[in-house]
């Protein structure tokens, strides 16, 4: 779910994708970040609300980031959201600590 979104976020002007996989402390670390303009705080805690989309609203959309939230937590991990930013670009992140 959180690669098919990174992939399905690109356009013809935010096209860039990064995938780190790294471990930490006995714990894996999965990260993803894809180009985006600046989200706001208050719209990023949104996004593992049942149901939310950035996408079209034809009711089939919204799940994907829930359940992925679900399903690291059953097995005790965490997935953290956020923006960072490198010398030219700014990203979305998703970071699974597992």
């Amino acid at each position: 779910t959180l690669v098919d979104n990174a992939y399905e976020a690109c356009d013809e002007k935010y096209h860039h994708v990064n995938i780190y996989l790294d471990s930490q402390d006995d714990k894996l670390i999965f990260e993803i970040q894809n180009e985006y303009p600046t989200l706001q705080m208050d719209e990023i805690a949104k996004f593992f609300e049942r149901g939310y989309t950035t996408k079209s609203t034809d009711g089939s959309r919204g799940y994907g980031l829930y359940q992925a939230k679900v399903l690291v937590e059953q097995f005790g991990g965490e997935l953290i959201v956020g923006m960072v930013q490198d010398e030219e670009r700014e990203y979305i992140s998703f970071k699974v600590v597992i």
